[in-house]
């Protein structure tokens, strides 16, 4: 069921916003001031001349953590919701997925996403905002009207009207400092009502922004951000606090600034995105489900870290203080030498008789004892372990340790500890990918609401018909879905890409082979095959790859049949029987030879037996040529009559 937010009528002077704000920020007051503290600390912002030793671990575990999280840019994944056969819409999410690659690709839009990990690492909340940038330029159409003069004649009147021309668009996203950023004090994200961008303007930008209104707008910073209180102020001294309101329940933008009564400036629904606010849901370290005031991971373990910071100090000191000293007689000249002495350097002594009487050198020049700083030492640097240990344990840091594969290991150990060493991992992997894929989608809204078709089909080289345009500008049928998947955003898994790849071909390979006869033979209609296949592949992932090709597959041509002239296959068949009548009288020679070279080798065989005989051969031979034709079986009847005859 859609949320119904009712909306608020008394929402108009500058004077509510400001109290709302101002409040707002008095809620986040106790979390702003830690989280300056925690930024301090990440930055180890101490004087120079402070002798004091620390572990900076915030450092390296946010470090770490980053790299854990986020490892590569995403790649858009725009499909049909509904795998069918609809052109317009298949046509729409290509041109989407190749404009969303190119505006990834055309700025750093790893750092974008990279700052904001850091403020969730850092201070509990981070997030980006997408923007729209258009460049237009003035350009003058004429057109030609018709006027009636006071004559009542008809008269050409040109007129020239100034137009913008929309040169390019780009749509980018840009980190949100956290200090910047107000919400409206809610349970959850979902009943936030309003949120606010801080800016910092000095008299120029704000003429620019606002025009006249900008020059009437007091400072309360001055140029380094600090506040001021100052009734009289030059013109570029300082800077005005103004803060971009997207008021969610009206749909409404609009601008104010602290020190003036009215609304700078006010626009209606000036993006038209479905969630209205520029921003995804921001990412949230630590939140709870009664309000959507974060909190700072370091302060979970901060008093381990105070711990460390005291172990480490102490440390340091006994450290300074593990040092070789003694005392020495001084009536024993040369000894003071000798602690001066360098590498393989002796030291003469003249009373060198009376060192040895007295019980040699370690007699007379007894050392410090240091024992038992080594000690001591030595146990302040197992606490120490044990407390970054700890410090492991609470941010998950000690699960990652324990999942990085040792040398020697089997490939099925290296997997189960990986497997484990991301575990704890997992919900904020989670978050970064929604967080991740949130940003895709807006970028995606943008895209489709207000980029220009000609632009659009400039980066993407797609044809934008009115149908894909439909698809695109429509919001009840516009046919894509987003979905950025783990290998997308965080490690990149080799294995895994390769055996996708190899299961599409082998399915794809398995089917052409089994229907490829059915096709020749005609059992399987064509377009029935490539329906199929085309169903098959686009379940594989890296299937929708070949399907492209296989979609501009065609039919093989038809068999060609043979269409002579009747009068020339008739001729045919005349010397097709000709041929069979010269060979018949051939074979029938060849009888007469035989029988002849038979005869005379049987002098006494009976004249009537042997005629009886031959006729019995040529009869079985008649029955074997009678398939060839009418006209060989006249012949054989011819020669039995004349062997009847007696003709032999």
């Amino acid at each position: 069921m859609k949320d119904i937010m009712v909306p608020a009528p008394d929402r108009r002077g500058s004077g509510y916003w400001l109290r709302a704000i101002k409040d707002a920020r008095s809620a986040e007051r106790e979390w702003r001031d830690r989280c300056h503290k925690v930024i301090s600390r990440y930055r180890d912002e101490r004087d120079m001349y402070d002798a004091s030793s620390r572990m900076n671990i915030l450092f390296s575990n946010t470090d770490v953590l980053l790299a854990a999280l986020y490892q590569r840019t995403p790649s858009p994944d725009v499909r049909r919701r509904f795998m069918g056969d609809d052109l317009p819409a298949r046509n729409a999410a290509i041109a989407l997925e190749r404009y969303l690659n190119y505006s990834i690709d055309s700025y750093n839009f790893d750092a974008t996403i990279r700052d904001a990990l850091k403020d969730f690492l850092l201070v509990g909340r981070g997030t980006v905002r997408v923007k729209l940038s258009t460049d237009t330029v003035e350009k003058t159409e004429r057109s030609q009207n018709f006027q009636r003069t006071p004559e009542g004649m008809l008269q050409a009147v040109e007129t020239e009207t100034l137009v913008e021309e929309i040169v390019d668009q780009r749509i980018t996203c840009e980190p949100v400092y956290w200090e910047d950023l107000v919400i409206h004090p809610a349970r959850c994200w979902r009943e936030c009502e309003w949120i606010a961008f801080r800016h910092m303007l000095d008299r120029d930008e704000l003429e620019a922004q606002f025009g006249q209104i900008g020059s009437e707008v007091a400072f309360t910073h001055t140029r380094d951000g600090a506040a001021y209180e100052k009734e009289e102020v030059s013109r570029y001294e300082g800077r005005a606090e103004v803060y971009e309101v997207f008021d969610k329940r009206n749909r409404v933008r609009l601008f104010v600034s602290e020190g003036h009564d009215a609304v700078l400036e006010q626009e209606d629904d000036p993006l038209g995105l479905v969630d209205f606010f520029p921003v995804p849901e921001p990412l949230y370290a630590i939140r709870t489900t009664d309000s959507l005031i974060p909190i700072a991971p370091f302060t979970l373990y901060q008093d381990q870290v105070q711990e460390l910071d005291m172990i480490t100090e102490r440390i340091a000191m006994l450290t300074d203080a593990l040092k070789r000293r003694g005392v020495y007689d001084a009536s024993m000249e040369g000894l003071a030498q000798l602690a001066e002495a360098g590498d393989n350097e002796f030291i003469p002594i003249d009373s060198f008789a009376s060192l040895l009487e007295r019980g040699g050198l370690a007699a007379v020049m007894p050392e410090a004892p240091i024992t038992n700083i080594a000690q001591v030492l030595q146990q302040l640097y197992q606490a120490r372990e044990s407390v970054i240990a700890t410090i492991y344990e609470v941010t998950g840091l000690g699960d990652i340790l324990r999942g990085v594969s040792a040398d020697r290991e089997t490939a099925t150990t290296s997997r189960t500890k990986a497997f484990f060493g991301s575990l704890r991992l997992v919900n904020q992997k989670r978050e970064v990918m929604r967080f991740v894929r949130d940003v895709v989608r807006l970028k995606a809204e943008l895209v489709a609401e207000h980029l220009d078709p000609i632009v659009m089909s400039a980066a993407t080289q797609v044809s934008i018909t009115p149908d894909v345009f439909t698809v695109l500008r429509d919001e009840m049928g516009r046919g894509y879905r987003i979905d950025i998947e783990t290998d997308e955003t965080i490690a990149y898994d080799e294995t895994q890409e390769t055996q996708q790849r190899i299961e599409a071909l082998t399915a794809a390979g398995n089917f052409i082979g089994q229907a490829g006869p059915l096709v020749q033979s005609g059992a399987l209609p064509f377009e029935a095959a490539k329906m199929l296949i085309m169903f098959g592949l686009r379940g594989f992932k890296k299937g929708r790859e070949i399907e492209d090709v296989l979609a501009a597959l065609q039919p093989p041509p038809p068999p060609q049949q043979d269409q002579a002239d009747p009068a020339a296959q008739l001729a045919l068949v005349e010397r097709e029987a000709r041929a069979r009548e010269a060979e018949l009288r051939a074979q029938i020679e060849q009888l007469k030879a035989g029988l002849k070279e038979r005869e005379l080798a049987i002098k006494e065989a009976d004249l009537v037996q042997t005629r009886d005989l031959k006729i019995a051969e040529l009869q079985l031979d008649a029955q074997e040529l009678d398939q060839k034709g009418d006209l060989e079986r006249e012949k054989m009847a011819l020669r039995q009559l004349e062997l009847s005859r007696g003709d032999v």
